[in-house]
């Protein structure tokens, strides 16, 4: 009897191929990809769907649409960045200020969805011994001829990842227990495509102000009080660079930091005239940084320099969370005040809360 069986055991064996393995293979040497997915969850109604595309496993953009949300992002490494131009709303359209960018936080549809499991060798980790044993393929269900790989038990948490026989990943699905009940998500996959012909104009981006990594500690908080004057360069709209210090010259500045597009940005720039009225009475001086590729508007205060910071250099060194801002700079090149967002109600007390900081400037740097 045993010997009878022996040809049908052996051939049940060697008909089951590693489809885990070529899964693998496929996916490391691929030098780009674009896949397509529904993706169905107990916490949310129908299906979000998930379109991504990647090139040599370190540039991808992912896009994320459903419950009339939409997510874009960008990965590099293994930071994701959220740069959703679509949901950009400001501060001050919420109701919160007026500043122009939006929060920094990731948003929760995007980061349930997102599937960092299927790279590389995670899927393989994430089932431990029961790589080696996939279950036989499924005969009378939808996904006939699909070979399936699991890990747990529906009662506790369960992973499954269904593969066609050439290595395709075709559906995964995730039972977790959590402490507010059962979660569930399933992946069912539509296309996919190894070495498409990419756009590059795809990969190329610039972080937009106010987004953050994801998973980040905390948002970008400005520089504390008393903190130095970055170095630089700083670079003037007419070419002329210029060190942080000798920007300052020993007189007080207040730096005015604004970006295209941005409304908190134009009632701040209108104001300008009072602000170098206000630093003239101590012998100061004003100047606007642009951020951002693209000159945001021609120079309406000849007592106004305008600068320039199209790479980001100076936006990050000033750490700066959005905009409007600004700085006010004592003659020593600390930091005396600073000033965030810019509300239609407030926008032309700033001078006066100028003019008090600094005839009431800060006490000294205790350091």
């Amino acid at each position: 009897m045993l010997a009878s069986l022996l040809p049908l055991l052996l051939a049940q064996t060697t008909s089951t191929p590693d489809v885990l393995s070529l899964w693998e293979r496929r996916w490391e040497s691929a030098r780009a990809f674009r896949l397509s997915a529904d993706v169905f969850s107990n916490e949310w109604p129908g299906a979000v769907q998930l379109d991504w595309i990647g090139r040599d496993r370190q540039d991808q953009v992912i896009q994320i649409q459903g419950l009339g949300e939409m997510y874009r992002g960008v990965q590099i490494g293994s930071k994701v960045l959220e740069m959703d131009m679509i949901r950009q709303k400001s501060h001050e359209e919420s109701g919160v200020e007026g500043r122009s960018v939006p929060a920094p936080y990731v948003h929760a549809l995007a980061s349930r969805a997102y599937p960092a499991w299927m790279q590389g060798r995670q899927i393989r980790q994430s089932l431990g011994e029961n790589a080696n044993r996939p279950a036989s393929p499924s005969i009378s269900t939808p996904e006939s001829g699909w070979i399936r790989y699991s890990e747990g038990t529906p009662d506790d948490s369960q992973a499954q990842y269904w593969f066609s026989a050439d290595g395709t990943l075709r559906k995964a699905r995730f039972d977790l227990m959590t402490q507010d009940g059962p979660s569930h998500m399933e992946y069912r996959f539509g296309s996919f495509e190894w070495n498409p012909r990419l756009n590059d104009s795809a990969f190329v981006f610039r972080v937009p102000l106010g987004f953050a990594p994801m998973f980040s500690e905390s948002p970008r908080v400005p520089l504390p009080i008393f903190s130095p004057i970055p170095r630089g360069p700083w670079v003037s709209a007419e070419g002329r660079r210029l060190s942080g210090m000798m920007l300052i010259n020993r007189k007080p500045m207040l730096v005015v930091v604004t970006q295209a597009d941005c409304a908190g940005s134009a009632r701040l720039r209108a104001e300008l005239p009072r602000f170098v009225t206000v630093l003239k009475r101590v012998e100061g001086k004003v100047v606007e940084l642009q951020l951002g590729p693209a000159a945001t508007s021609p120079r309406a205060v000849p007592e106004v320099t305008i600068f320039r910071d199209a790479d980001g250099d100076l936006e990050r060194a000033l750490q700066i969370p959005g905009t409007p801002m600004m700085y006010l700079f004592n003659a020593s090149g600390q930091v005396n005040g600073l000033w965030y967002g810019a509300p239609p109600q407030k926008a032309r007390q700033l001078a006066e809360e100028v003019q008090f900081m600094l005839e009431n400037p800060p006490l000294s740097d205790p350091t």
